[in-house]
């Protein structure tokens, strides 16, 4: 199945990285210093990808800062007398407006704002912002990159609500399948490596069978769709042979 990627890679490179508009997004994200800390370089589809889910995890994270500080200006006269339970009861009663309008993800039934963060400072940023009161997290708000996570460790789950530029078509434990419908663009995730290349098929058959066990399936959709050029067609002709002896 690698071959088979590693040839679609080869001989349908995607056009996105190319693209003078997505250079120009590109650009307009690295002007962003928190993001460019966290995503220092982008050579793939993939990290582009990434990169989107960053920043609009960035927007979420200052929203949600801005609301709950809000939220303590507003009751500042009976704050530092309110225990943490009371505190955590008026932010997520008072902060329920903002979180409904921003995009988030679900993890195990709860949703999640910030993809460059780990589950259980998600947990907090949703449910217990007034952690960020104490010692230990006082300066999280502004020191953040030290505890910051790639965000391959949500796997797929992430693109499958939040917008990257990209779709989510399967989602796996330990691989996924994007699809970019402007650039006409696959990306397959498969064992901690990525492959991406030009694919008209945006079919979840197709994305099934890109990360699925049967290269022969997989070639001949390929073929029979019509979804190949014919130097790659050559080439997939002889390894349809190669994986079937």
């Amino acid at each position: 199945m690698i071959k088979t990627l590693e040839l679609l890679e080869k001989y349908q490179p995607s056009g996105l990285l190319k693209n003078r508009e997505t250079q120009k997004r590109i650009n307009w994200l690295f002007e962003d210093s928190q993001l460019k800390a966290l995503k220092p370089s982008i050579k793939s589809c993939l990290d582009y990808y990434q990169a989107n889910l960053i920043k609009q995890g960035l927007l979420n994270k200052d929203a949600l800062e801005s609301n709950y500080e809000a939220i303590r200006s507003v009751n500042n006269a009976m704050w530092d007398s309110l225990l943490y339970q009371e505190k955590n009861m008026i932010a997520n009663l008072d902060g329920q407006a903002i979180r409904e309008k921003l995009p988030y993800f679900i993890v195990d039934g709860k949703h999640f704002y910030i993809p460059f963060l780990d589950y259980r400072l998600n947990h907090y940023y949703t449910y217990e912002m007034a952690i960020f009161d104490t010692k230990q997290y006082f300066g999280l708000y502004r020191n953040f990159k030290k505890y910051a996570v790639d965000v391959s460790i949500y796997g797929g789950t992430p693109y499958l609500y939040l917008s990257a530029g990209c779709l989510c078509l399967v989602n796996l434990e330990d691989k996924y399948v994007l699809y970019d419908a402007q650039h006409e663009t696959i990306t397959v995730v498969l064992n901690g490596k990525d492959y991406s290349f030009t694919m008209a098929d945006s079919s979840k058959e197709l994305a099934s069978l890109l990360v699925g066990d049967s290269e022969k399936q997989l070639i001949d959709y390929l073929i029979d769709h019509d979804l190949i050029n014919k130097k790659l067609l050559k080439r997939l002709k002889r390894r349809v042979i190669h994986v079937t002896e």
